[in-house]
C-alpha cells in the first residue's frame, strides 16, 4: 500500500492542476493536484506541503483535510488524503515529474483526463 497526500490550491475559483509526465509509474499524462507519497516519519499534512514545494516550488500553508479514500491502480492500493490550502506564495516552477500546469474551473476540470484524486474532489464538491 502507498499513502499519498494531495493539495488543492484555489485562486479566484480556479484550481491548480499539474500534468504528470508520460513516463510516470502511476497515472502517466493525467492531470493531478500537487502532492505525493507520505514518508514514514511525516504527518500527511507535512507531506502535502513538502511534495507541493518539490513539485511546484510553491510555499503553502495547509488547511483542512477534506477527502480521504483508497484507489487500486496496477494492483497497488493507494490510500490518499486531500487537503485544502490556507495560503500559497511563490512562482510555479515544475519538477521534472510534470510537463505543464494550468489553472482551471471545476467545469473545465471535467473535460480533462484526471487522476482519481481529482475525480474524488469533483464528486465531493458536487455532493456539498
Amino acid at each position: 500500500m502507498i499513502h499519498v497526500a494531495k493539495t488543492i490550491i484555489e485562486d479566484n475559483a480556479k484550481f491548480l492542476l499539474i500534468k504528470r509526465a508520460k513516463d510516470s509509474k502511476f497515472f502517466p499524462g493525467q492531470w493531478d493536484f500537487p502532492g505525493g507519497k507520505i514518508k514514514a516519519d511525516e504527518k500527511p499534512s507535512e507531506s502535502a506541503a513538502r511534495e507541493t514545494k518539490e513539485e511546484t516550488a510553491l510555499d503553502i500553508i495547509i488547511g483542512d483535510m477534506i477527502i480521504e479514500g483508497s484507489h487500486t491502480e496496477k494492483e497497488t492500493e493507494i490510500h490518499y488524503q486531500v487537503f485544502l490550502t490556507k495560503e500559497c506564495a511563490g512562482e510555479i516552477k515544475l519538477s521534472q515529474d510534470h510537463s505543464e500546469f494550468k489553472w482551471v474551473s471545476k467545469e473545465q476540470i471535467k473535460g480533462l483526463e484526471t487522476t482519481p484524486f481529482v475525480k474524488a474532489f469533483l464528486a465531493f464538491s458536487k455532493a456539498k
